[in-house]
């Protein structure tokens, strides 16, 4: 809807490793799809056979190619997530930007601190909030979306994102990952270069944030220990009765 907040929310300067999010992803059950048709996932077979209900389109996107061009290649990925009403598609958008001088690649192979940059300093945050205008001008009433800002171009905070938002909504919702082709899931440094985590980078993510769940991860990337702990399944009240069954025998022999 018009007025929608595009929030700025600054994240560490590391990024996760892209191929252990996708598994993520794998292990969530959700279906990929690709628009060229170079990638298909199906759900895992253990899942209920339905019709995913829910859409994430996810994207990379290098700065200098344009808004204009962001704004074509999410027109086609909206379609392809049709006939899905927009408030079940969440639209995310992984943004790269070339380093500030400061934070070059001889830089960070040096070993030396890279500077930290300020949202507010930071033309490529202006950019994504540009691309949100227009996201939300088009498509006012998707469920959410977000813009990731980062320089380096192996870093993806965006589809950490991604993984967040599959973990809050494959409970209730049957999930459908859409992608224009393999370079949405290999990253722009494609197959030349191990997708590694990262360090010393200036990320943020522009738009709507999904909030932790309960075990999962805080803004730091670490466990958060004040939330619940998960319900037991099948499989741990099992180990405890088998446990239980065990010091029961040794105390009868005692």
């Amino acid at each position: 809807m018009p007025g929608r907040e595009a929030a700025v929310h600054p994240l560490p300067s590391y990024s996760s490793e892209r191929f252990f999010l996708l598994s993520e992803l794998k292990v969530d059950g959700v279906q990929v799809k690709s628009l060229d048709g170079s990638v298909y996932q199906e759900r895992r077979s253990d899942e209920v056979e339905e019709e995913p209900t829910f859409a994430v389109v996810y994207m990379i996107w290098r700065q200098s190619s344009g808004i204009a061009k962001a704004v074509g290649d999410l027109d086609a990925l909206v379609k392809g997530c049709l006939p899905r009403t927009p408030n079940s598609i969440a639209l995310f958008v992984e943004s790269h930007n070339e380093p500030l001088p400061e934070n070059s690649e001889d830089d960070k192979a040096s070993g030396e601190t890279p500077k930290p940059v300020n949202a507010e300093e930071s033309e490529a945050v202006s950019v994504a909030k540009a691309l949100i205008e227009r996201i939300d001008e088009r498509y006012p009433k998707l469920h959410s979306r977000v813009v990731g800002v980062s320089d380096h171009t192996a870093a993806c905070p965006v589809l950490e994102e991604c993984v967040n938002f599959s973990k809050t909504i494959t409970g209730t919702h049957a999930l459908q990952f859409v992608i224009r082709g393999e370079v949405d899931m290999i990253g722009l440094d494609g197959k030349g270069r191990e997708p590694d985590a990262v360090e010393g980078v200036n990320q943020w993510l522009v738009g709507d944030k999904t909030p932790a769940k309960a075990g999962g991860t805080n803004d730091c990337g670490d466990v958060n220990d004040d939330d619940e702990p998960a319900a037991w399944g099948m499989f741990e009240w099992a180990m405890m009765i088998l446990m239980v069954a065990i010091l029961m025998r040794f105390a009868a022999f005692a």
